[in-house]
């Protein structure tokens, strides 16, 4: 009898093992799986944080700058040399800020001065600008809107 209750105990010792191998297996292919998924949410999130902070970036370039009164600024915001009679102040139509001529060489095209004339009328940006597209673009965007800009002529 012992013998066989024995044996009884071995039969049901391996029903369990191999109950828990496939236990094991299946929690293994899950968490597989799992990794997986991760893995790709990580790269979508990414993916979405860069969009978001370039949208972020563009919505900031796109919205209105407040210009700085000329009072406010004796000094070129970029070369920092004393405005006079001679070195006029130039806004930059992006950030607002104020700058001699020499440090306000960038400009870029109004698309709605290149219908009235041969050359189009550029404005004053900052040279920021130059340096990174997606601020390009946006401003590009914004300088070109009928709501937002109306060239003086």
């Amino acid at each position: 009898m012992a013998s066989n209750a024995y044996s009884y105990f071995c039969v049901l010792h391996f029903q369990r093992v191999s109950q828990l191998r496939k236990e094991v297996k299946h929690w293994r292919n899950l968490c597989q799986e799992q990794e997986s998924s991760l893995s790709e949410m990580t790269v979508v999130v990414s993916f979405s944080k860069l969009e978001a902070d370039n949208l972020r970036e563009s919505h900031s370039a796109l919205q209105e700058a407040q210009w700085t009164a000329d009072s406010l600024v004796p000094n070129c915001s970029q070369c920092h040399l004393v405005f006079s009679v001679s070195r006029r102040r130039h806004h930059c139509r992006n950030c607002g800020l104020i700058f001699c001529h020499f440090c306000s060489t960038q400009t870029m095209a109004l698309p709605s001065a290149a219908s009235q004339c041969a050359s189009a009328i550029g404005v004053t940006i900052c040279y920021i600008i130059d340096t990174q597209p997606n601020l390009k673009a946006a401003a590009s965007w914004w300088l070109s809107h009928p709501l937002r800009y109306e060239p003086v002529i």
